[in-house]
């Protein structure tokens, strides 16, 4: 996969998520999210902050060293889960449009984006990284929590996703998968595990510890 792809799989992710949010009334926003003690306001404020964080990377000063591969990039992000769920409910105490927000994060990530090569080192929260590996965090963050936003909402979870950015997001947890010595191979609407073949999203549910057993795994947040 090439890091073009990640590029514009993260983009039409959080397009789609902003235009399901902007489609939600106040109530829902109250709704539980599976996310304890997230409700769909908190998460919308961090996926939010996930596009967001597109702008900053590329306006900082670039790295002189990268110090964070891909394929450890959750590892160090699980050290700040706290910090960030915490961060998550203060944001959503601003008395702001989310969905507002949520369309100009995209719009402006979008614009940052423009002429930046995929192979330009990034600053950011978890240490300095490529950005094409950087959107490829994008697209996990935004198929994750699109499924999260979609359970919350009780709506079915292919809506709430890309397809392509389902694809970027379950590349990167199947190779995250090879330390648990599981093996996956991912295709357009499904993944293989051995002779079970599992649809794309329920991977994604189970390998970022959501979801129920498959192939006889039990649930990983890998």
């Amino acid at each position: 996969m090439s890091a073009s792809v990640a590029r514009t799989a993260a983009l039409a992710q959080f397009s789609l998520l902003a235009a399901r949010v902007e489609a939600l009334e106040p109530a829902q926003l109250e709704l539980p999210a599976r996310l304890d003690p997230w409700r769909v306001l908190e998460l919308v404020a961090h996926v939010t902050r996930n596009i967001g964080a597109v702008v900053p990377a590329v306006t900082r000063p670039e790295p002189a060293a990268r110090t964070v591969e891909l394929a450890g990039y959750y590892d160090v992000a699980a050290l700040a889960a706290a910090a960030v769920k915490q961060r998550a409910i203060d944001d959503a105490r601003s008395p702001v449009s989310w969905s507002a927000e949520l369309a100009k994060a995209v719009r402006t990530a979008a614009q940052s984006l423009e002429g930046v090569p995929d192979t330009r080192l990034v600053a950011v929260r978890m240490g300095a990284v490529s950005l094409g590996d950087f959107l490829v965090t994008r697209c996990v963050e935004g198929a994750v929590h699109g499924i999260d936003l979609a359970r919350a909402l009780d709506a079915e979870p292919a809506a709430w996703v890309d397809p392509a950015a389902a694809v970027v997001c379950a590349q990167h947890l199947a190779q995250r998968g090879v330390r648990h010595g599981i093996t996956a191979v991912v295709q357009d609407r499904v993944v293989l595990i051995g002779d079970t073949v599992i649809p794309i999203l329920d991977y994604i549910e189970w390998a970022s510890g959501r979801g129920p057993a498959v192939a006889g795994f039990p649930p990983l947040r890998l």
